[in-house]
């Protein structure tokens, strides 16, 4: 067999074909080529120079095949065990310090558009405005659990207070301190939320209506 047919040359002629095609596909986009790309010109090419070594010497075909398996496996199997595991990132959500009455999150459905958003290493930060109003690009239900997680007031010195999540009609010890919110309205349309209406009220109501 030549050298260029060994199965680790098709490999390489693979991610060849791929790096082209990233090549094309960002300069048809106007796009910066990803510098992670490089490595496949790299790959390819030290698979190319082995399959062409394996060529030149005589060895049983179990072991070129042995071989061969484990320059692909090899550094596959490496990445995948020191890799990170993704982790998804925490969504937090503020609303100016003080404020009661209705919070409504609108849904915005187009892929094309980025919700305005504040990140550190493993969070998103959502900030309301002060109508208690925001327009989100996101998934409706990650929306809903985080809120109910992470829902906080914002101070003017960058203390956070932790809202309370409650079922609407829920009865609550009264609490001046404390402040609930409950989910209120959903709307929907063709399948797709459109918006969500929250109450946020001083726990000095006894249930959430």
């Amino acid at each position: 067999m030549k050298w260029y047919a060994y199965p680790l040359a098709l490999v390489a002629w693979l991610l060849i074909a791929i790096f082209l095609f990233i090549i094309a596909w960002n300069l048809i986009g106007d796009h910066s080529i990803p510098d992670w790309s490089y490595y496949l010109l790299y790959i390819s090419g030290g698979f190319l120079l082995s399959s062409f070594i394996l060529a030149k010497i005589s060895l049983s075909w179990e072991l070129d095949v042995f071989i061969q398996a484990a320059l692909v496996l090899g550094p596959l199997l490496w990445y995948l065990n020191e890799r990170d595991p993704y982790k998804a990132p925490v969504y937090v959500f503020l609303i100016e310090a003080g404020y009661t009455g209705d919070v409504k999150v609108e849904f915005l459905h187009d892929e094309n558009s980025k919700t305005k958003v504040g990140s550190t290493a493993d969070s998103l930060f959502f900030r309301f405005n002060s109508q208690g109003e925001i327009l989100l690009n996101e998934d409706f239900r990650t929306v809903r659990e985080s809120l109910e997680r992470n829902f906080y007031y914002l101070y003017p010195d960058g203390t956070r207070k932790k809202l309370e999540s409650i079922k609407k009609g829920e009865t609550v010890v009264s609490d001046s301190t404390r402040y609930i919110f409950w989910e209120d309205t959903l709307a929907a349309d063709k399948g797709q939320t459109q918006y969500m209406i929250m109450k946020l009220r001083r726990a000095d109501n006894t249930s959430g209506n």
